[in-house]
């Protein structure tokens, strides 16, 4: 399925539809933001419906910036996921995966987690292949980051810095192609 919005439903609302078709499942989200109530919402869903097995959240490196800043939706991640469920990347890139025994469905999107009043786009598929695909980069992040929320580097040789200010080494099990060199 492809489809367009402008601002009439959220990513959100797409994961809570897919998972009443679903029933309870596994998610991957992938998003560059997540508000504090979107964050609780996925919490909702977890806990409250039950309609989210596990959850693995990988946010944008904008994280750090935000936390500086004092922004509500940072402080409730730790109060709705466990240092085990999230992790930062330099990401820009929107999708989420529900995967049970009789589903694999994968959403590619333009949108973040929240509702936009503007032209937004997504893909939708129940694929075991492209939903192996997307929940394999999630894996690879989970794998090769220390617990929490670390700002990661593409390079696993660079150490990385946590959110919190510790430091934490990736351990280099990221897929990754060669470097391109952009002219600007």
């Amino acid at each position: 399925m492809v489809g367009l919005t402008y601002g009439q439903f959220s990513v959100l609302e797409i994961l809570r539809h897919v998972l009443a078709f679903t029933g309870p499942a596994d998610v991957d989200v992938v998003t560059w933001r997540l508000g504090a109530d979107d964050a609780e919402h996925i919490g909702w869903l977890r806990d409250g419906e039950r309609r989210i097995r596990s959850i693995r959240v990988v946010l944008g490196a904008g994280v750090e910036a935000a936390r500086s800043r004092g922004e509500r939706w940072v402080a409730s991640l730790g109060e709705l996921f466990s240092p085990a469920e999230v992790r930062v990347a330099t990401v820009h890139a929107k999708w989420f995966t529900v995967r049970n025994a009789g589903w694999a469905v994968c959403c590619r999107s333009s949108m973040n987690v929240n509702r936009n009043k503007r032209w937004e786009q997504f893909d939708l598929d129940d694929d075991a292949a492209i939903c192996a695909f997307f929940s394999g980069v999630v894996d690879d992040v989970f794998a090769g980051r220390a617990r929490g929320l670390t700002v990661g580097t593409v390079d696993a040789r660079e150490a990385d810095l946590d959110v919190f200010g510790s430091i934490a080494h990736m351990g280099g099990s990221l897929r990754r192609g060669p470097r391109v060199r952009q002219n600007r």
